[in-house]
């Protein structure tokens, strides 16, 4: 199926779990405008389309990971890290996401320059170390399919916070697949992010573990 160009809402576009598409279709819904969110991933002829405006846990959710990622930038002062959560990550023609949590380490991360698109080519750029979905009503699309997607950008770990579950679940990448991860390796140090099961509520997703 490719969409016409005369096609100029989501609307016309039927949308269901891994729908049959092509690149050709993604690059005619991603040059739409529309007044709703909309998040758009490929993955060599599948296409998933998200609208709809962002919910209360999801938001709630979204702001402490930034609260946190601030208290672990400070925590390591000797690294660069910068987080473009939200940014529309492509590799042309075979993978397009939009995570809502993406960080990267170091001095070559991504840099917009005047009159280039607002996404980040991974042919230009390298894959960003950590990338991250809110799970509140879309968990099972974040655990399979996003997961594909972001193993297939070659992107270091994979984390889906279950709002309703009150966990983070952890992926490291090996070259068959992503394999399940009790701690993150982003930064080998004393102080490891901890991913699992929570015993307390939302504030307290992602604890800290001093000397381990």
């Amino acid at each position: 199926m490719v969409l016409s160009q005369a096609e100029t809402s989501f609307a016309d576009f039927p949308v269901h779990p891994g729908q049959p598409a092509t690149w050709a279709d993604y690059l005619v819904l991603r040059e739409q405008e529309t007044a709703e969110r909309v998040r758009l991933f490929f993955l060599q002829g599948w296409l998933w389309v998200e609208r709809g405006a962002e919910g209360i846990n999801h938001a709630s959710v979204s702001d402490l990971f930034m609260m946190l990622f601030f208290v672990w930038s400070t925590l390591h002062p000797d690294e660069t890290w910068v987080s473009l959560g939200r940014c529309l990550l492509e590799k042309a023609p075979l993978h397009a996401g939009a995570p809502d949590l993406v960080l990267y380490r170091g001095t070559a991360y991504p840099r917009w320059q005047p009159g280039e698109p607002r996404r980040i080519d991974l042919h230009q750029w390298s894959a960003p170390l950590l990338v991250g979905e809110i799970a509140d009503t879309t968990l099972k699309t974040d655990r399979e399919d996003k997961r594909r997607i972001y193993h297939a950008m070659g992107i270091a770990e994979y984390w889906v916070i279950d709002v309703q579950g009150e966990q983070v679940l952890g992926c490291q990448w090996q070259t068959a697949n992503y394999v399940e991860i009790a701690a993150s390796q982003l930064k080998k140090t004393r102080t490891n992010c901890r991913i699992g099961k929570t015993n307390t509520a939302l504030p307290y997703l992602v604890r800290y573990r001093q000397g381990a």
